[in-house]
């Protein structure tokens, strides 16, 4: 009988909770994501995957271009800004997130930029990665937003993520 109202009590618990998969945007607001497989590159020159190329502000001619290069001690990661707007600056947050399958974070970049009108940006980072964590890469998502709150916004949220990180 007890063994009864176990198993009753088991089933129960196991249809009211459900395993949530994580997710590595969540931490970020105002951002529109991309992301795609890790690996999977829209283009890719030399040992550099090209994995995202959008516009921050959709109604411009403003582009964010992010690549990245593994290599057995971490990854080179780099992103343009171009701007080809003649009148318009703005200040640019990009986040680049590093997910295992269920889509928590194992790397992650974040920069605020300033450009200019009719100008590029170059900017980018050396993401120190143990081979271990490497292996468990299975997904690369670009956040772009126009941070109009200027230098520093989201550099707070960054350095919480940065500080959950596997090491």
């Amino acid at each position: 009988m007890h063994q009864l109202r176990f198993a009753r009590a088991a089933l129960l618990l196991l249809c009211f909770v459900s395993p949530v998969a994580a997710d590595g945007r969540t931490d970020w607001n105002g951002y529109d994501w991309r992301g795609q497989p890790y690996g999977k590159c829209l283009e890719v020159d030399g040992q550099a995957c090209l994995t995202h190329h959008g516009k921050w502000d959709w109604k411009r001619n403003q582009w964010v271009d992010v690549t990245y290069a593994p290599d057995i001690r971490g990854i080179d990661l780099a992103l343009r800004l171009t701007n080809n707007d003649r009148k318009d600056d703005d200040w640019v947050c990009v986040t680049v997130l590093f997910l295992d399958a269920a889509g928590a974070n194992l790397a992650a970049y974040h920069a605020n930029l300033h450009i200019d009108p009719l100008s590029v940006v170059d900017d980018g980072a050396r993401l120190s990665l143990p081979e271990a964590v490497q292996q468990r890469l299975a997904r690369v998502d670009v956040g772009t937003k126009q941070c109009r709150k200027g230098r520093g916004q989201d550099d707070g949220v960054y350095a919480a993520v940065k500080a959950r990180l596997p090491r």
